[in-house]
């Protein structure tokens, strides 16, 4: 318990509560004869009210509540987000705008090539740049090859431009794919 009133007056008005909340309430009286007793606990609850501006949003995050998943956007594109909380006492205000990007579309898969062979092996080079990773590379290749079922395996994952392929059987054509 807490003061919240202290003087002459014989009723007060309890500020900054919150709504939908249940307080205590009880009196106590003081004169110069000294302090009395404290009366009975009185319960008291707020009404509802409606809600308070959203304050915190994240992409994709799905709240104990609700979430909603934004369709149709366009690629690489900025876009600007309010947020609105309802409930059956009315709306609340517009949280701040939140900015937020959506990702580019992917790159074309680049063209895939042999550029060298043997007995067993194959040299596979696609799109331009190193045959080696660099620190600054970002986009990333994923090299397949079908097994005899025609299911696609994975050979390689990578930055670099290059693969060599070992253990070929001579005379047994292959099946590759890349995705950047």
């Amino acid at each position: 318990m807490a003061v919240s009133y202290s003087g002459p007056a014989l009723s007060t008005e309890v500020k900054g509560l919150l709504p939908a909340t249940s307080y205590y309430c009880r009196v106590q009286a003081v004169n110069v004869a000294g302090v009395g007793p404290f009366s009975e606990a009185v319960f008291c609850q707020t009404p509802c009210s409606a809600p308070a501006a959203v304050a915190h949003v994240q992409p994709l995050a799905v709240g104990p509540v609700t979430h909603h998943i934004l369709q149709n956007l366009q690629p690489d594109t900025s876009y600007r987000i309010r947020v609105q909380a309802l409930n059956s006492l009315g709306a609340g205000p517009f949280s701040h705008a939140f900015k937020l990007k959506t990702k580019p579309l992917p790159p074309a898969p680049p063209r895939l090539e042999c550029t060298a062979f043997s007995h067993q092996t194959l040299r596979l080079k696609w799109g331009e740049g190193p045959s080696k990773a660099s620190a600054g590379d970002a986009l990333q290749y994923q090299l397949q090859m079908a097994d005899r079922n025609g299911r696609l395996v994975s050979l390689y994952k990578g930055p670099c431009h290059t693969h060599k392929v070992q253990r070929l059987n001579e005379s047994t054509s292959y099946t590759f794919r890349i995705q950047a």
